[in-house]
């Protein structure tokens, strides 16, 4: 029998942590767990980030119609995509290098804190692949040090009754990014970037449109639809598993460098298309992306 192929990478060597092998099928350039529970299909490299398409047996399944709510639900770093053929694939995303400095190009002194973020995202991406939860965190999230964090890095952060708020500086636009609790053993990072509720069809199709896109285009960072159908909010966010988030370090600053980018490329583009004639234009323009039921 010919030996799978070794490679030795920080991603290889964390997921050879949790179980993870390179997968023969496929020349070993995507990762099998050793009894065949689930697989890392390698999708492409963006900018500087590698995406993969997690397949496994505690995954459950999303349509184009629902893919913004079930992008919601989800705890852990990854999302739902639409293909432009057949069901929508789960993929995680990771960066090929982290980056050792903040927003701010200054040295971040708690980023090589727990475990490594590599360690961290491959531990994430094994629990949710099997349907196993990374169990509780702590009862209350460290806000203060996550929230001095992210100044350090450069950020506008402060704590406001007892949550983290970043204030984005995005000119006659208000947004900011906010961290929450995602469930029991999650944070979620993420800023609304529209508001649904009175809009004309016409409009909140050409908006759900946009989600779709930028969600498939854009890495780490998911667009998710929240609330219900008469008030739904259109979200960019990041959700991290305890073992992620809770340290202050990596992965925090990428998750919310990710949102800000979402919120920045997006924000102003839904605001504009609360106009009907301009929304009609937009969703005539990407037709193959509406065949669905609107959101």
């Amino acid at each position: 029998m010919i030996a799978a192929p070794t490679r030795h990478t920080p991603v290889a060597d964390a997921l050879a942590q949790f179980g993870w092998q390179p997968n023969r099928a496929d020349s070993g350039q995507g990762y099998v767990l050793a009894d065949g529970a689930a697989f890392l299909d390698p999708q492409a490299e963006l900018a500087g980030w590698g995406l993969y398409a997690l397949r496994g047996s505690g995954l459950g399944h999303s349509s184009p119609d629902r893919l913004l709510d079930d992008n919601y639900r989800l705890e852990g770093p990854m999302k739902w995509v639409s293909t432009g053929k057949g069901p929508p694939i789960c993929r995680v995303d990771i960066p090929s290098e982290w980056p050792t400095v903040g927003k701010a190009g200054i040295e971040d002194a708690d980023s090589g804190s727990g475990a490594s973020p590599w360690a961290a995202w491959a531990a994430a991406v094994t629990a949710i692949a099997l349907g196993k939860a990374e169990g509780p965190g702590p009862a209350s999230l460290p806000v203060e040090a996550l929230a001095r964090q992210l100044q350090r890095a450069g950020w506008a952060a402060s704590v406001d009754d007892g949550q983290v708020h970043v204030h984005l500086q995005m000119p006659d636009l208000y947004c900011q990014i906010g961290l929450e609790r995602c469930g029991a053993s999650a944070v979620r990072v993420g800023a609304t970037v529209a508001e649904l509720g009175g809009l004309a069809p016409v409009c909140r199709r050409a908006i759900v449109a946009l989600a779709h896109a930028a969600n498939a285009r854009l890495p780490l960072a998911r667009f998710a639809a929240a609330g219900e159908k008469t008030s739904k909010q259109i979200r960019a966010e990041v959700c991290l598993s305890v073992g992620c988030a809770l340290v202050p370090g990596a992965w925090l600053t990428a998750a919310v460098e990710a949102v800000e980018a979402a919120a920045s490329l997006t924000a102003r583009e839904m605001q504009a298309l609360r106009d009907p004639e301009l929304a009609k234009l937009v969703l005539a323009a990407t037709r193959p992306m509406t065949n669905r039921k609107e959101e």
